[in-house]
């Protein structure tokens, strides 16, 4: 393998471009630019552009010459229809080993010479076409199965494992103990709780802020998980406004409250879900540092309906670039 490798995850709102030096991490570069951009400005030029001088600036602060990149991957919304180089899904059930076979080879001068690996994203199989009861199996995802491979190569395989990834749209990736990717299942929690804290009448109370680690409060987060899972979360949405207006709960208090009415559902959904050969040995694989990641991980532990659930809260290297460069070795092997 070449000495230099580069990797590029883009998202909605931004991008992020990763130099490998050997194993490890030398330098990475941020853009706010994304698929939405492209979306605005009606062209996919102005992504590819911005990743050019991204690799520009990160190539000549580390000394290093273009002509010495071994590889470049890509994945996340490079790989849409508003990104640099559309690639079809792959559909579930994928072998993980055939995955790095899958990726899609492609120049793109704009960006570089050199040829570049993108990584196709997963949907879940369904029928064509789909009446509305199948969308409950329906799926898709576009870089958070680069993700799970960053997860894949630190945990390996052996057991049924659900993957977590929390975000604006919390991602949940079934991987099965024998190495197949059996497909994936999103919820709109974080959107939802951006959506409550800053355009409903409790962005008052909440103070247009989201719960942060120095104000975390487990008791408050379980109350609101209870409340919801028996009153519902529409009722328990106003109870936050009852707090601020009746009761002496702090703000922290208040926005821990509000995460676990809304975490309720997804561990609700964890419940119905059909995992891998059932609910009984199945691990669960909780990935990031946030406090959403914390809060999820001891509403899930305290549940006690699941009995293997491990916090991944490394952040030594990102979890896509990460996967991105196991992927390429990956092929390279085979």
């Amino acid at each position: 393998m070449a000495e230099y490798m580069v990797t590029i995850d883009g998202g909605t709102t931004r991008t992020r471009l990763c130099l490998w030096k050997g194993e490890e991490l030398a330098d990475t570069v941020r853009a706010d630019v994304g698929a939405r951009t492209c979306a605005v400005n009606g062209d996919t030029m102005i992504w590819k552009q911005t990743i050019r001088r991204m690799l520009t600036e990160i190539l000549e602060r580390n000394c290093v010459e273009e002509t010495s990149i071994g590889a470049v991957v890509a994945s996340g919304m490079l790989t849409c229809n508003l990104g640099i180089c559309e690639v079809p899904h792959l559909t579930a059930p994928v072998r993980l080993k055939d995955y790095p076979r899958q990726m899609v080879r492609s120049t793109v001068p704009e960006v570089t010479e050199h040829e570049i690996f993108f990584v196709p994203g997963l949907k879940n199989h369904a029928g064509a076409p789909m009446r509305g009861d199948e969308l409950r199996d329906f799926d898709i995802m576009r870089g958070e199965e680069t993700e799970v491979f960053g997860l894949i190569r630190r945990y390996g395989t052996g057991q049924d494992t659900v993957f977590v990834l929390p975000g604006s749209h919390n991602k949940y990736i079934y991987v099965s103990a024998d190495g197949v990717l059996c497909g994936c299942k999103t919820t709109l929690s974080g959107e939802l709780i951006e959506a409550v804290t800053m355009n409903t009448i409790l962005a008052d109370s909440l103070e247009k802020r989201f719960m942060s680690a120095e104000e975390y409060d487990f008791s408050c987060l379980r109350r609101g998980y209870r409340d919801a899972m028996e009153e519902g979360l529409t009722r328990t949405l106003f109870l936050v406004r009852l707090q601020e207006l009746f009761t002496e709960t702090s703000g922290g208090g208040m926005r821990s409250y509000l995460l676990g009415a809304v975490l309720a559902g997804d561990v609700e959904f964890l419940k119905k879900s059909r995992l891998p050969d059932g609910n009984g040995d199945v691990r669960i694989i909780i990935a990031g540092s946030s406090p959403v990641c914390r809060a999820f991980y001891d509403l899930l532990t305290a549940d006690g309906d699941f009995p293997h659930v491990e916090l991944d809260a490394d952040e030594a290297y990102p979890l896509a670039a990460l996967g991105a460069r196991y992927l390429y070795e990956q092929r390279e092997e085979q």
